[in-house]
């Protein structure tokens, strides 16, 4: 649609207080009157006070009003604020005795989470969500289904924990925790309005625009937390971010794709099964343009090693300030929060720089980053099976262990003259050991040392990672981080 709700401003950051609001109005009126003393318990004291609290209800609702228009518009278009979802607990129960049991819907029993490192812990309370009959055995046992009394995330219960029974009457011993399923946060005001404007883009009878699609994606499909449409780019060919060089008449480029279109998709922490990508697939056929071949896949995940040489102040924890920095890194180069402008610019990279930047933004007491170094996944051997120099031939080459990799995928294999410069995008894959490609006739593919599956660069510590092909986000965790860090005085 050509309304652009972008622009929306929040207002909210200009509330008053009342008191704030006194003082400024005898500041005015000083500044009129410069004799003014006005006094306490006086009728001007009571009309300024008067004046100041009435003004500050008002300035503050008026704060409120874009907000509150752009969630009346939206409902009306029918979209729903997201309140959060609760965490839900598969539990085994085992009752005292032999005879067996109900245990009633709406039963309470309570989680304690213990954080050791701080010495704290907190309590969550847990109902059951139907009546459930443990019958007689020699160990009545049985399980029971959670849930948490309260929306959102809260810190995971590991299997294995205890919950302890609160309801009076019962005649349980122990409860186990079997799984865990972690709720999810309600929106707030500033991603709420976000996804409405997202909502509102996304309304159109036919899609013409790459945005439009992506904005019609994360709109429709609740378990769609990621999405990113690549115009004139066929996923299940070739994925690379550059063409394979040696003879690049034999590899498709971006103007031999009019017509196809990539959606690349990530769910909340993992991806999408085959039926969610089919429904995606067939939701975007029906409502773009006629005569596009669109394929919807999964964004691929990958997860370097980093290290982090950085000075912090004194007087601050190394310890917090080592897990600060491990925790804003690993939030940045996850697969929910990597920022999309990174995968969307012609060369998609990862860069110490922007680490290092975000870093010192977002980490207190962090006085210099020294160095960040970035190394790819382990390479994987190869052998080639069919060196692929014949026409009408691909090359067949085989790995030392699992290579993950998928038809379209771009790979560079290393020390194989014309091969190890350049990508070039698999085939076809028989095996998870196994894979063809199409090959420049003229020169044979050799056995090499190494193959690179997601970035130009070889393993080894590197400021820049490159990405071979689009579609790929990263993964990283807290366990993937190294940081060495220097105390300094200030």
């Amino acid at each position: 649609m050509p309304a652009d709700f972008s622009r929306y401003v929040n207002l909210t950051i200009n509330d008053v207080n009342t008191a704030s609001l006194y003082r400024q109005m005898i500041e005015v009126a000083r500044t009129v009157m410069p004799e003014f003393n006005l006094r306490r318990g006086t009728v001007e004291d009571s009309i300024f006070q008067s004046m100041a609290y009435t003004g500050a209800i008002a300035t503050n609702a008026i704060n409120r009003v874009p907000d509150g228009l752009m969630q009346g518009i939206v409902s009306l278009f029918g979209f729903q604020r997201n309140f959060g979802t609760r965490a839900t607990i598969t539990a085994t129960v085992t009752l005292y005795g032999t005879s067996g049991a109900a245990i009633p819907v709406g039963t309470q029993f309570r989680y304690r989470y213990v954080d050791a490192a701080n010495g704290t812990f907190s309590d969550f309370l847990f109902v059951t969500s139907e009546d459930t009959i443990i019958t007689a055995s020699a160990t009545p046992t049985g399980t029971v289904e959670l849930t948490c009394d309260v929306f959102g995330e809260i810190p995971i219960a590991d299997v294995g924990t205890a919950l302890l029974p609160l309801s009076v009457d019962t005649d349980i011993n122990t409860v186990v925790v079997d799984s865990f399923s972690n709720g999810t946060n309600a929106l707030t005001d500033a991603e709420y309005l976000d996804s409405a404007r997202t909502f509102l883009e996304s309304i159109s009878t036919t899609y013409v625009t790459a945005k439009q699609l992506e904005a019609a994606v994360l709109s429709n499909f609740d378990y769609v937390a990621r999405c990113k449409v690549f115009d004139l780019m066929d996923a299940s060919t070739d994925r690379g971010v550059s063409v394979f060089l040696p003879d690049t008449s034999r590899n498709v480029t971006s103007s031999l794709y009019k017509g196809y279109v990539s959606i690349f998709v990530y769910g909340f922490g993992r991806a999408l099964t085959n039926s969610e990508l089919s429904s995606i697939q067939s939701f975007a056929a029906n409502s773009s343009m006629a005569g596009l071949d669109i394929e919807v896949v999964n964004f691929q995940t990958v997860t370097p090693t980093i290290s982090v040489t950085a000075s912090y102040d004194s007087t601050f924890s190394q310890a917090l300030t080592i897990e600060a920095i491990k925790v804003s890194l690993s939030e940045y180069l996850s697969p929910q929060y990597f920022p999309y402008d990174e995968i969307s610019i012609s060369s998609p990279r990862l860069r110490s720089t922007v680490l290092s930047n975000r870093l010192l933004a977002t980490v207190t007491g962090l006085v210099s980053v020294d160095s960040i170094t970035l190394s790819p996944p382990s390479d994987l051997t190869y052998t080639v099976l069919s060196s692929g120099n014949t026409a009408g031939q691909d090359a067949v080459i085989t790995t030392s262990a699992a290579h993950g990799l998928v038809v379209g995928q771009r790979v560079r294999l290393g020390g194989t003259n014309d091969y190890d410069d350049a990508s070039i995008a698999v085939k076809s894959r028989p095996s998870d050991t196994t894979f063809t490609i199409e090959t420049n006739y003229n020169t044979a593919v050799t056995s090499g040392v190494a193959m690179y599956r997601y970035f130009h660069e070889a393993s080894g510590s590197q400021s820049t990672l490159n990405f071979l092909n689009r579609g790929v986000l990263p993964s990283v965790s807290v366990d993937d981080i190294t940081v060495t860090l220097s105390a300094e005085t200030l």
